[in-house]
């Protein structure tokens, strides 16, 4: 199932009118909505706990960044590992059966995975984060809190390809064909979204199309490396955080959001059994300052309002995350792929 959601840059948008029934709701409690909520009896206690445990999807320049000013704010180090969907589960699963909790915190952009951790009883209630009624009512539910919103996008090499693709339907522009790079369909809820996406927009064939004329990376960030480099030409669908990086670096790419596009989302969670659980509520509070969220999207899409450098969001197309990742093997057949 799908539901259109218009961009921020119109008079109104529904994401907008949602943002301001929070904050209504919030005044009429007498609650300030973007009130300091990480108190010295917080940091007190996550100091003497001493370190914590970060299992992340965000991009690594991004959360090292983020990291390190928390680190140098309230003296906590925290470690960080990178994991995509799959392996993100499979590790809360087996720290879970083992009885030896590591993580404290964790950043999924995977919706069902998140939704099989709260049947399984491994997050804790968010309730008493630390400034949470600064992120609207959409952006919450009882388990976790989205931290940022992460459109799709199309990047190209700029030595390459000097004129700009016009959009999805150009990835099967001959020209690409043996220089396309795509996401696989089937490591996870956001990149079957981007396919149903693709399907209901241009038809099965479409999706015939792109497999005669693409190879196929489980993971962005080495797909756009390889676009940076030259080994490949176009990439597709692109995550912004990671394409921001490499332009910081100078990387000849160029990207796009066609519209439209589909939104994945960072979705936070504290662990149940957090062996760290006042790091685990100082950090994830961090995430919701003004501050942790505009390190955590720089040039993006905070869930926060009013985050200095944030920018409109794309035309989007909703998309069912538990639909669309139950449909991915036929996206993958579609494509030409075992």
């Amino acid at each position: 199932m799908a539901l259109e959601i218009e961009g921020s840059g119109r008079a109104m948008t529904r994401r907008q009118m949602l943002v301001g029934a929070s904050l209504v709701g919030m005044a009429a409690f007498g609650m300030s909505a973007f009130a300091a909520e990480i108190d010295e009896a917080l940091i007190a206690a996550a100091k003497k706990e001493g370190h914590g445990t970060l299992y992340s999807v965000v991009e690594p320049t991004v959360t090292r960044k983020t990291i390190a000013a928390f680190t140098a704010k309230y003296g906590v180090e925290i470690e960080v590992d990178r994991l995509i969907a799959g392996p993100l589960l499979q590790r809360l699963s087996a720290e879970e059966e083992s009885g030896n909790m590591v993580a404290d915190v964790i950043i999924s952009t995977d919706k069902s995975m998140v939704q099989m951790a709260i049947g399984r009883n491994w997050f804790a209630p968010v309730a008493d984060i630390p400034n949470r009624v600064a992120i609207p009512a959409r952006d919450q539910d009882k388990f976790w809190i989205n931290i940022g919103h992460i459109p799709y996008s199309l990047v190209w090499n700029t030595n390459e390809f000097k004129e700009a693709p016009t959009g999805w339907r150009s990835l099967l522009d001959p020209k690409y064909k043996g220089r396309l790079l795509l996401i696989e369909p089937r490591i996870g809820a956001g990149p079957a979204q981007w396919y149903m996406l693709m399907q209901q927009t241009y038809g099965d064939e479409f999706l015939r199309g792109l497999g005669l004329s693409a190879q196929f990376v489980a993971s962005v960030v080495p797909g756009l490396q390889q676009v940076a480099a030259g080994a490949k030409g176009v990439y597709a669908p692109a995550v912004h955080l990671v394409t921001d990086s490499l332009l910081a670096k100078g990387a000849p790419i160029a990207e796009i959001f066609p519209e439209p596009t589909v939104a994945t989302e960072n979705y936070m969670s504290i662990i149940a059994k957090a062996p760290h659980p006042n790091v685990a509520r100082l950090l994830a509070g961090y995430f919701l300052s003004a501050e942790g969220q505009g390190l955590l999207n720089p040039n993006g899409w905070p869930t926060r309002p009013n985050v200095p450098g944030s920018r409109p969001l794309p035309k989007l197309v909703e998309i069912d995350s538990i639909a669309a990742l139950g449909k991915a093997k036929e996206y993958a057949k579609l494509l030409g792929l075992g």
